[in-house]
């Protein structure tokens, strides 16, 4: 079950991705609390990665890099996952998820940009750092 502590947020990345370090520099830069968990470390449940899938309003197949090499050499290049092939595929292989995602508390948020991080911090508390 994922963490949903409104007081953190859990970021879910992959260390060979540019964005993810960007997010990752970030989201550490601010006041917020984080929990960085590296997916190609950390064994993210395939319940997980359908929940967070769910919270984004996504299938688990949208998460993934369909362009990766791993998936073109295993799929071809215009690969037919199903829900349980993609929830394999991350499990086996976490570096096809190429967007980092971040939760805290009910919200959630993929970056398809470093600075959508800022959007689970709150202005109110002093966790964005206002020039």
């Amino acid at each position: 079950m994922i963490s949903k502590d409104s007081k953190q947020i859990n970021l879910y990345y992959h260390p060979n991705y540019q964005l993810s370090k960007k997010c990752l520099a970030i989201a550490k830069a601010n006041k917020a609390v984080i929990l960085p968990i590296d997916i190609s470390k950390t064994g993210i449940s395939q319940t997980d990665w359908s929940e967070m899938a769910n919270m984004l309003n996504l299938s688990v197949v949208d998460l993934i890099d369909l362009n990766h090499d791993i998936i073109i050499s295993k799929f071809g290049k215009s690969p037919d996952i199903d829900e349980f092939d993609a929830l394999k595929i991350i499990e086996n292989h976490p570096e096809v998820v190429d967007k980092p995602i971040a939760i805290r508390g009910n919200q959630i948020v993929r970056a398809s940009h470093a600075n959508d991080i800022l959007k689970l911090q709150s202005s109110d508390t002093g966790e964005i750092r206002i020039p």
